[in-house]
């Protein structure tokens, strides 16, 4: 075949639909009620590093300025320096890994960050230099999956984040999901989420080839930027059907949706890099009931996200106006290396009604309850329990056909079309 394996899903099926696109208003949890450690930077005392050092930054999501006083920061490595030495190791040789601590002092005012500035890293490649800080730390902080930071206050424990595989953080749900860290990397929470499970609330960020769009959305702040804006958190319209798709290739994503009558200009902001969409008008069935089809008059927008990296969480907005406005954000994690996964589905709503051998329960020949509510129903189900095994893509082979109380005649729009 000359065609691989995407290739054919994407022409054959018509209902291909990302999972996180099914859930598109799944955004992050509340942010904590505490100060919380926002983003942190390893460069492990190696040389061409992003950043000038290595760094932790703070926040606070608080509607009240919070005193430092009294407040720690705990690092700790237990890289083996048995073969090699490592400058963020805590761990000498035949010894027990040790815990290094940092006083904090100041404050932070509501809805802002604070920097701590940590060792100077040897590199002539840093996309970012530290010269904004708000508290010097010579420690230099690991880049393997060695490392555990908390932040104390006396003997309450009040955050924390870890790399490390043993699962030494409890408090957090053990590690992140960190097996490709790396120098070139940090790890950033997502919207301020403390969920009390860094594999949830964390995400990794590439900064070897960062862009100019990328940067200015991810550096690490610190007090001297000032409160973050309120737009990043809270602001924005909600996308309408939005979806996603599998693309030529696994590092690829179709982003398609709906946008008002008259949209000329419509793109997408993911992870900082801007992608223009395509915007044409939408199919309407030959036969329309309007009680039931309402989306007559509406553009659909298409736009492809290429370079994706697997394991990668990202943050991405739509606009419908050329960037003059923006939805709120959304994310959506990659598929880590060789684990894609899809579910396939023929047509949910047989049997949903309490047939049994092709005999609906009066008796009657069935194999199709006609209900629209059974129907619905029998869908929402299947999406439930494909949910939860964490499939990455619905692949439906049911009989999508030109029936607008489902809108189904708008499927073909969420598919690569045949050449």
């Amino acid at each position: 075949m000359k065609r691989n394996l995407w290739q054919r899903l994407s022409a054959w099926f018509i209902a291909c639909v990302m999972i996180a696109g099914l859930c598109p208003a799944a955004l992050a949890a509340d942010p904590a009620g505490h100060v919380i450690i926002n983003q942190v930077y390893g460069g492990g005392g190696k040389s061409d590093t992003p950043f000038s050092h290595s760094f932790i930054e703070l926040y606070n999501p608080t509607e009240k300025e919070v005193e430092l006083s009294g407040y720690q920061l705990n690092y700790s490595s237990n890289r083996d320096q048995s073969k090699k030495e490592h400058a963020g190791s805590t761990t000498p040789v035949d010894g027990e890994t040790q815990i290094v601590t940092l006083d904090l002092n100041g404050s932070i005012p509501a809805h802002t960050s604070f920097l701590v500035r940590c060792a100077e890293e040897t590199t002539e490649i840093a996309k970012y230099t530290l010269n904004g800080y708000d508290q010097t730390w010579d420690q230099v902080i690991d880049n393997d999956q060695t490392v555990v930071l908390t932040l104390t206050k006396g003997d309450i424990y009040v955050d924390g984040v870890s790399t490390r595989t043993d699962g030494a953080l409890t408090e957090e749900g053990g590690t992140l999901a960190a097996d490709d860290i790396s120098k070139q990397k940090s790890v950033r929470r997502i919207e301020f989420a403390d969920t009390d499970d860094n594999s949830a609330d964390f995400a990794l960020l590439e900064w070897k080839d960062a862009s100019d769009g990328f940067l200015a959305e991810n550096r690490p702040r610190s007090l001297s930027d000032g409160a973050w804006p309120e737009v990043e958190e809270n602001t924005g319209f909600s996308a309408d059907s939005l979806t996603l798709q599998p693309g030529e290739t696994a590092s690829t994503i179709r982003l398609n949706w709906y946008a008002p009558a008259g949209t000329t200009a419509a793109q997408v902001n993911f992870g900082g890099e801007i992608v223009q969409a395509e915007v044409c008008a939408l199919h309407t069935p030959t036969t329309v009931d309007e009680n039931k089809y309402t989306d007559t008059g509406k553009m659909v927008c298409k736009a492809a996200v290429e370079g994706l990296e697997p394991g990668k969480t990202y943050t991405y907005r739509l606009s419908n106006d050329g960037g003059e406005t923006w939805s709120v954000p959304y994310h959506y994690t990659t598929p880590a290396a060789d684990s894609f996964t899809f579910a396939f589905t023929s047509d949910p709503q047989i049997k949903e009604s309490g047939e049994q051998n092709g005999k609906k329960p009066d008796g009657v020949d069935g194999g199709w309850d006609p209900d629209p509510a059974n129907n619905q129903t029998g869908w929402a189900k299947m999406m439930e329990v494909i949910g939860q095994k964490n499939a990455t893509l619905v692949v439906s082979a049911g009989d999508q056909v030109e029936d607008q109380s489902w809108g189904k005649s708008s499927m073909r729009h969420f598919s690569r079309q045949r050449k």
